[in-house]
């Protein structure tokens, strides 16, 4: 695998639909964990191993006026982006470092209370 040098670029964003409607004093939803590892994954075609990232959410309260269960978060979007730069290929034209940006978004229908749910995302070697 290629050494990478991970830019502290990193940004996880969290948005909830109802997060427009009205402040709120506890959270909808919290990142608990944001793990990165590497994994092999035979069926993608690639003999190298991808990055995996893993983020951790936890459920609150929906405290909206209109909420249909209080105990729900409802259309919990995550959108995550990674840069990082690693050394050109030897014998490449390439001056400098090459800067590879990722972006994925994910979004999950409902999210209870106290609960936790991880989320993944794989990144090509």
């Amino acid at each position: 695998m290629k050494t990478l040098s991970f830019l502290c670029r990193f940004v996880v964003l969290l948005t909830t639909a109802f997060s427009s409607l009205g402040l709120s004093a506890a959270e909808p939803v919290t990142i608990k964990k944001v793990d990165f590892s590497t994994a092999r994954l035979p069926g993608a075609g690639a003999t190298d191993e991808w990055i995996e990232v893993m983020i951790e959410l936890q459920g609150g309260p929906n405290e909206t006026k209109n909420a249909r269960n209080p105990n729900f978060n409802e259309n919990i979007k995550v959108d995550f982006y990674l840069s990082y730069e690693v050394d050109p290929e030897p014998n490449s034209k390439t001056k400098g470092k090459v800067l590879y940006n990722f972006h994925s978004q994910v979004e999950i229908s409902a999210l209870e209370n106290h609960k936790t749910v991880d989320v993944h995302f794989f990144i090509p070697p």
